[in-house]
């Protein structure tokens, strides 16, 4: 299993990783790469990461992507300057964006799961949360998936069907947003712990104002954690 470090977006680093193996002869060209599955498996991460990995290849002509056929490693381009990935790609613009896109459905979500107080969604969205405290410390990866989760399943649980369907169709990126948040701005387990139940009982009393008032907290926070590096540069 290869090593992921935290430094950079997973998506930059597996990308390096294929880049200096293909670069070193690892794979020839014609040669077919693991699929996105033992990828994942190789970097314990999402097939989101993967896939942004695998596209940002097929960009630079190294690899070529075709559906049932899986990536083939191609003779690079000479004109073509192949670097590793140095910095986040996650702008300051689109983590902004992202926040608020976000906010827009997940504090309607729970302005509706207090309001009707459905003991069946409540019950949901706290197993959500003994999900993430069972399972969140035991990997990385297990902590952005079950906190994502949680908030997926918060959301889905709210009884409107479009809201539902939109984040449904914007899961992956926000399954990547939680992904790369916490390997850009981690915080400790018990903070985020401390965290979610906060927000599920702030719920089970109809305070819905109470989670809204932790999402937008943490929101501050890791917008100056992730992008305190390209500040300061501004600021020289």
């Amino acid at each position: 299993m290869e090593t992921i470090s935290g430094k950079l977006l997973v998506s930059d680093e597996i990308y390096n990783k294929l880049l200096e193996k293909i670069m070193a002869g690892y794979w020839s060209a014609g040669e077919r790469l693991p699929s996105e599955k033992q990828l994942c498996e190789m970097f314990s991460a999402s097939r989101v990461s993967v896939r942004a990995a695998l596209q940002r290849l097929q960009a630079n002509g190294l690899i070529l992507t075709r559906q049932g056929l899986g990536s083939i490693i191609q003779e690079p381009h000479s004109n073509v300057k192949l670097l590793p990935f140095t910095q986040s790609d996650l702008s300051q613009q689109s983590f902004a964006e992202f926040a608020e896109f976000r906010a827009m459905l997940e504090f309607k979500a729970v302005d509706l799961i207090a309001a009707r107080h459905d003991p069946v969604a409540l019950q949901q969205i706290r197993q959500a949360l003994l999900n993430f405290e069972k399972y969140g410390p035991q990997s990385q990866k297990d902590l952005d998936f079950y906190d994502y989760q949680f908030h997926m399943t918060a959301i889905s649980n709210c009884g409107n069907e479009f809201i539902i369907k939109t984040i449904n169709t914007f899961q992956d990126a926000f399954y990547h947003y939680v992904e790369e948040v916490h390997h850009l701005a981690p915080q400790p387990y018990s903070y985020l712990a401390s965290s979610h139940r906060a927000m599920v009982e702030a719920l089970e009393q109809r305070r819905p104002d109470v989670w809204k008032k932790l999402i937008l907290e943490d929101i501050v926070v890791y917008q100056k954690l992730c992008f305190k590096g390209s500040r300061e540069h501004a600021a020289e």
